[in-house]
């Protein structure tokens, strides 16, 4: 979700922005909204991310076998439940951002996913609409492992260095 409200934030405060990098996700639309109230129903109800990766089968994100849903509940450990499936609920206040929205943004910008992730399209589709766009897909990477990969931490530290 970080990468939807940093662009959200950059859009509607630029002069507080002078770089901005958006990794795993970006220009979201309908799909991710419909899955983001989905997830926050899910976590509402059951407490749990379970039910929501049986239920899509992980979309990518986790393995719908135990040992997935495990993971993605570990995730939950020590988190305000309540709190987090609010902000999921909300995300789709934060995401549509118009197509000028995006064109606007005229500070660098550092995309990085992974191949295989789910969410690719939507930094992707960022290509040719945001000026000084840096985008960059880490070799069979998904969503939720593209910082295991020693690039992912290098193109960070050669964005942040230039000046």
């Amino acid at each position: 979700m970080g990468a939807e409200i940093a662009l959200r934030f950059t859009t509607e405060h630029p002069e507080c922005v002078t770089k901005l990098a958006v990794i795993g996700s970006g220009w979201s639309g309908e799909k991710e909204s419909n899955n983001y109230s989905t997830v926050g129903q899910t976590l509402k109800q059951h407490q749990s991310f379970g039910p929501w990766i049986k239920e899509t089968g992980g979309m990518g994100y986790f393995s719908p076998d135990k040992i997935g849903i495990a993971t993605a509940d570990s995730m939950l450990k020590g988190q305000d439940i309540d709190a987090l499936s609010s902000v999921f609920l909300g995300m789709h206040e934060i995401i549509h951002l118009s197509e000028q929205d995006i064109n606007d943004i005229s500070i660098p910008v550092l995309a990085i996913c992974g191949e295989l992730d789910e969410e690719r399209p939507c930094l992707e589709k960022m290509k040719g609409k945001v000026q000084n766009l840096s985008f960059n897909i880490i070799p069979n990477k998904g969503h939720m492992d593209v910082g295991e990969d020693p690039t992912f931490y290098t193109l960070i530290d050669q964005f942040l260095s230039k000046p």
